[in-house]
């Protein structure tokens, strides 16, 4: 996708930053030599041009090394990471070879190669040689394999060709601003698409993505980057470690993804860390969709399309809540292997993600939540987004879900669970019961050690209310 671009820095600007590791940087030319090198090695194993291989390397500096040289050789990639059990690997169907830094006993692979620092540094210490040039065929190849399980756990896949990637990499660049001064920070897994497609338009632009495995807040790194992507949640832990002395980076942009970010988080970040924050509105099927404000309505991206319709499909009104359809340029065309689900959520060129929003002005979103996620709690209808946002800020929590339980009556009965809540027993039940009111009845109050997300951040809500109810069916909870 873009070994022409990178051939292009190497050529023009060869001294330039293309990568930093830990402070130590690695030009363009450089770059350009390590990838010939380590793609030739590629080669020599057996990977062919149009080989589909599955990546899980906990080094992030040598998992996007391994991208680039496979991207070098016209390979289509899945980036995936291990199970709770290293050993056990989920990797799509029909991938021909996985490279990754343990051994799996159990792999859909045909051909698996155990990387480690002593192979890779095998390959960056043989002879220099000729840059050969990137292997790049048509647009409709597939070159990603992307997983996607969204707010129900269940892991899909996508395919992306090189003309989705190379729509969802121009947009990065657009979005973000992105320049040839940009450094980019790699705070997150590759597994999550907006940090792997905005790391390769980093490189597009001709700017440098950034490796740190020393605490930020200690190793200076926060002072010189221009860009990093952030969960909410990880967003507020860092912000929770600043020290008051701590001197706000004067050209900071962070981008929060995968939950809605709320208000009072973004304007701490303001405050303290970032020039610009920004919320961006996505889906893995899509690529992203709209910048959401940090107050009011969001603004839907310029080559982004959006109707708000209703449950037969008919456009709604301007203003009128509905369910949302989206069309892009980079927008997938199903889901591998699941022609049922493809039909019901892809359908006459517009994608269904479930989201409820309403459209004001023609352009500007006001996303409502989740279709699949309004809880009905003792007939009352609630979407948990806003309520959690709230929560959080009222009781200090470090994360906060809301779900339903089934009562022993049968009725839907509202249970809030709480990361890191205050000590103080009656005091939390005020602050939740205050923040609720009498519409739900009576809410149960679970502290829990983490609340379960998926990589890109979302709340996944089968699994939170599966392990609310296997907590009080062994044990009880205070009641506000």
């Amino acid at each position: 996708m873009i070994g022409a671009h990178l051939a292009f820095h190497a050529r023009r600007r060869p001294d330039s930053i293309a990568v930093v590791h830990n402070g130590v940087t690695l030009s363009y030319a450089q770059l350009e030599q390590d990838l010939t090198r380590i793609s030739m090695g590629l080669r020599a194993l057996g990977v062919e041009p149009q080989c589909r291989v599955a990546l899980c390397v906990s080094d992030l500096f040598v998992f996007f090394l391994l991208i680039l040289a496979l991207d070098r050789l016209g390979c289509a990639i899945a980036p995936f990471t291990a199970a709770r059990e290293p050993s056990s690997v989920h990797v799509p169907g029909g991938v021909e070879w996985a490279f990754t830094d343990f051994v799996p006993t159990d792999s859909n692979a045909a051909c698996h190669h155990l990387v480690t620092h002593h192979w890779l540094q095998l390959l960056l210490n043989l002879p220099p040689v000729e840059a050969r040039t990137p292997i790049e065929e048509g647009a409709d190849d597939v070159v990603q394999i992307l997983s996607t399980s969204g707010t129900t756990g269940q892991t899909k896949y996508l395919e992306l060709t090189r003309r989705m990637m190379s729509e969802r990499i121009n947009g990065r660049i657009w979005q973000y601003g992105l320049a040839p001064s940009s450094r980019y920070l790699v705070a997150m897994p590759f597994t999550v698409a907006s940090v792997y497609s905005a790391s390769l338009a980093v490189l597009q632009t001709g700017g440098a993505v950034v490796f740190e495995s020393r605490p930020l807040l200690e190793s200076g790194t926060l002072d010189w980057i221009t860009h990093t992507t952030l969960l909410p949640l990880h967003l507020r832990q860092l912000l929770d470690l600043m020290p008051p002395q701590f001197a706000k980076p004067s050209n900071l942009t962070v981008i929060s993804l995968g939950a809605r970010l709320p208000h009072v988080l973004a304007a701490r970040a303001l405050g303290r860390l970032a020039v610009d924050v920004i919320d961006g509105y996505g889906s893995n099927e899509t690529g992203q969709i709209a910048s959401m404000e940090l107050a009011g309505p969001g603004l839907l991206l310029p080559w982004v399309e959006v109707r708000i319709v209703d449950e037969d499909g008919r456009d709604l009104p301007a203003g009128r809540p509905g369910l949302v359809a989206v069309r892009s340029p980079g927008m997938a065309h199903g889901y591998v292997g699941d022609q049922e689900l493809s039909a019901r959520v892809f359908r006459d060129g517009w994608f269904y993600p479930g989201d409820l929003a309403a459209l004001h002005d023609g352009r500007r979103i006001e996303l409502l939540g989740r279709a699949d996620e309004v809880l009905n709690p003792g007939g009352q209808k609630l979407a948990p987004a806003d309520l959690e946002e709230l929560l959080q800020i009222v009781t200090g929590a470090q994360d906060v879900g809301v779900s339903t339980v089934s009562s022993a009556s049968g009725i839907e009965q509202l249970a809030v669970a709480l990361v890191g809540a205050v000590a103080d027993q009656a005091l939390l039940i005020n602050q939740v019961r205050s923040t609720i009111g009498d519409a739900y009845g009576q809410v149960l109050i679970i502290t829990l050690a983490t609340l379960p997300r998926g990589p890109g951040g979302k709340i996944q809500r089968v699994e939170l209310r599966r392990t609310l109810e296997t907590i009080l069916a062994s044990s009880s909870a205070p009641v506000a």
